[in-house]
């Protein structure tokens, strides 16, 4: 009997690390053990019963989205060093790391960063953009 209750745990315990959210919306039994070789009345009560509320909601991990990137693509006649801007979102909730790249020398540079950034809009201020009627590049 021992033995099954350890399996329950364990089931339980990796139900859990699964990324899983429990709410007391429902209750589940779970049923381990019994014998084959013997009478239903014999098999019953050699069964260990381990019974839970929750209801699992497994969470799968969503790739954070950027969108809304100011100043967009081939705009034309922008101030120089113009302030960057794109729209995060992580549909689980996570923060998140996020950095303003540019070619502007020939190599791509990280000019600026925020970190543990929630959902919404970030913006880098830019001091590169320095030169008038010239193209360039940012992510």
């Amino acid at each position: 009997m021992v033995k099954n209750e350890i399996i329950v745990i364990l089931l339980f315990i990796l139900f859990l690390i699964a990324n899983v959210n429990v709410s007391a919306t429902e209750w589940t039994t779970l049923n381990f053990g019994g014998k084959t070789d013997t009478t239903e009345a014999e098999q019953e009560s050699s069964w260990t019963t381990l019974t839970f509320g929750g209801k699992a909601d497994i969470l799968a991990q969503v790739a954070p989205t950027q969108n809304s990137e100011s100043p967009t693509n081939q705009t034309i006649g922008m101030s120089l060093n113009p302030t960057l801007q794109i729209t995060l979102n992580d549909a689980n909730g996570d923060t998140m790391n996020q950095s303003f790249w540019t070619n502007e020398s020939g190599t791509w540079l990280a000019i600026g960063w925020n970190n543990n950034t929630g959902n919404g809009a970030v913006s880098n201020s830019t001091t590169v953009f320095d030169t008038y009627s010239t193209k360039y590049w940012w992510s």
